[in-house]
C-alpha cells in the first residue's frame, strides 16, 4: 500500500511524455506486488483525453518473461547455443541468463550487434557466431548465438555420416550386384550341366530351369530341340529295326526252299 509506483522505470520512461506513444521497458523484476515478483517486460504509455489532449492516466501492459523463455528455449541451436533480444537502444529485452547479464558476470557484444551491416557476425575470439535478424513491427533485434566448435563438430558428424551412408550404399550395391549375378549365372550353370548330360547321351536331361526370361526361353528351346532329336532317333531306330526284320524274313524265305530241296 505504501509502494510508490511512480519510481518504477516503466513509469519514469513516460512521465514526461505528452503523447500516447507506447514505450517498452526491458526485462526487470516486478516489485509493485507482494509475494509474486516475476521477471516481466513492460509496455507503458500515457492516456490522453481525446478532446483536450490532457494527460488523464498511465497504462501498463506486462508480459511475463517466462512466456518468451518457453518459446525461445524450444529453438535448438546446439547444446550451448541460445537466443537473446535487444532493443534499438541496446537494452536487453530477453536473455536466458539475464541475472548474469545484470550482475556483469556475462556480457554480449551489443554495440556490434546494433551496428552490424550483415546478418551474420563471427566472433572467433569468443568462439561464437551471431545470427542477427530484425523482429517485424518492432525495433528489436533477435540474435541467435551458436558456438563455432559445435558447428565444426556438427560438420564433421555430417561428413562422417555421409561417408558411412556412402559405404553402406556401396555395400548394398555390391551385395545387390552379387545377388543379381547369381540370379543370372546360376540358371546358366544348371543349363550348362544339362547340355553336358545331353552330350554324354542322356537325352532325358532336365531343362526345367528357372531364371531370367531369356534363360527360361533358351532352356525351353533346347528342351524342345532335344525332344525332337530324341523322337527322330527313336524313329530311326524303329525304321532300322523294321529294315533288319524285313531283311531277315527275306533271307529266310530264300533259305527255306533250298533247305527243303536239299533235304529231299
Amino acid at each position: 500500500e505504501n509502494y510508490d509506483i511512480t519510481q518504477d522505470e516503466w513509469y519514469r520512461n513516460v512521465k514526461d511524455y505528452v503523447t500516447d506513444i507506447p514505450t517498452l521497458t526491458g526485462t526487470q523484476v516486478r516489485t509493485m506486488t507482494q509475494g509474486d515478483n516475476p521477471w516481466v517486460i513492460s509496455l507503458s504509455r500515457r492516456i490522453l483525453n481525446a478532446t483536450t489532449g490532457e494527460i488523464i492516466g498511465t497504462q501498463l501492459v506486462e508480459l511475463n518473461y517466462s512466456a518468451i523463455d518457453d518459446i525461445l528455449n524450444d529453438i535448438n541451436l546446439g547444446s550451448k547455443g541460445y537466443i537473446f533480444i535487444v532493443d534499438a537502444d541496446g537494452k536487453m529485452v530477453y536473455h536466458p541468463q539475464l541475472q548474469l547479464i545484470y550482475s556483469g558476470l556475462k556480457t554480449e557484444r551489443i554495440a556490434e550487434v546494433l551496428t552490424a551491416q550483415e546478418a551474420t557476425l563471427e566472433l572467433k575470439e569468443e568462439n561464437k557466431l551471431y545470427n542477427i535478424s530484425d523482429i517485424p513491427e518492432t525495433d528489436f533485434k533477435m540474435v541467435g548465438v551458436t558456438f563455432l566448435d559445435e558447428i565444426v563438430a556438427s560438420s564433421r558428424e555430417m561428413i562422417t555420416l555421409y561417408i558411412i551412408l556412402t559405404l553402406l550404399m556401396a555395400l548394398a550395391a555390391f551385395i545387390g550386384s552379387v545377388q543379381m549375378a547369381r540370379y543370372v549365372t546360376k540358371p546358366l550353370s544348371r543349363l550348362e550341366l544339362a547340355v553336358n548330360e545331353v552330350e554324354q547321351g542322356n537325352l532325358d536331361a532336365n531343362f526345367a530351369i528357372r531364371g531370367t526370361l531369356e534363360t527360361e526361353k533358351f532352356a525351353a528351346s533346347l528342351s524342345s530341340m532335344i525332344s525332337n532329336v530324341k523322337q527322330l532317333m527313336e524313329q530311326i531306330m524303329a525304321d532300322q529295326e523294321m529294315i533288319r526284320t524285313s531283311e531277315l524274313k527275306a533271307l529266310q524265305s530264300q533259305i527255306n526252299p533250298h533247305f527243303l530241296y536239299n533235304t529231299l
